[in-house]
């Protein structure tokens, strides 16, 4: 087969076919406009999505994966769309992939990747939920606060240090910390100050 009639086997293909065409980590079939109508229909029938999970240390909520199924599966299967999740990963990542497939047979899919801060079950287990929360929320648009302590970019060796220096002595705010966050890794970027903050009030209205 020449490269013309190649050309013209593609073309003729379904509107279904995958096609190497890739934004970033997104991928879909070459038609999507029947999954588009039917997701913007659930959406529209989408239920509040409570934030029923808590993070001790901050005093605040946020939903979790249980609540985010729960409150869009039933619209999604009313109009069609089937929600697939697939992991994946080495020594290193975790990667979730989120599909979602139209009775049409349309898709779109994307992947999330995220470093465990151990590499036993536990960790990866942990990660692993919360890359599917983080990547069915997006793929679906279901906004709410992501305040579980697993954002992308973490605090570096530097300011770890310096939390571990603030904290000598004072194992009672070490401990109430670390149960927020379950370790110095993985604490935030962006709540590094708020943290620093909080630990220098607690220190010291304990010397009041």
């Amino acid at each position: 087969m020449n490269e013309e009639e190649i050309k013209a086997d593609t073309e003729a293909k379904s509107d279904n076919e995958v096609i190497t065409i890739s934004t970033g980590s997104v991928t879909s079939t070459k038609e999507i406009g029947l999954l588009a109508d039917a997701l913007a229909k659930s959406q529209g029938e989408f239920e509040t999505v409570v934030k029923d999970s808590d993070n001790p240390y901050f005093k605040s909520k946020y939903a979790d994966l249980a609540m985010v199924i729960s409150a869009t599966r039933k619209a999604l299967s009313k109009h069609g769309i089937a929600v697939m999740q697939f992991t994946s990963g080495d020594n290193t990542l975790v990667t979730v992939t989120t599909r979602l497939v139209h009775k049409s047979g349309q898709w779109i899919e994307s992947s999330v990747s995220s470093k465990p801060v151990k590499t036993d079950i536990q960790a990866q287990g942990s990660v692993t939920t919360y890359l599917r929360r983080y990547s069915l929320s997006a793929i679906i648009s279901v906004a709410q606060d992501d305040l579980d302590g697993n954002d992308v970019v973490y605090i570096s060796n530097t300011q770890i240090v310096t939390l571990i220096t603030k904290l000598e002595g004072h194992e009672d705010i070490k401990s109430n910390l670390l149960k927020g966050y379950k370790a110095f890794e993985k604490i935030p970027a962006d709540q590094y100050d708020d943290v620093i903050l909080k630990i220098e009030k607690h220190i010291a209205d304990k010397k009041k």
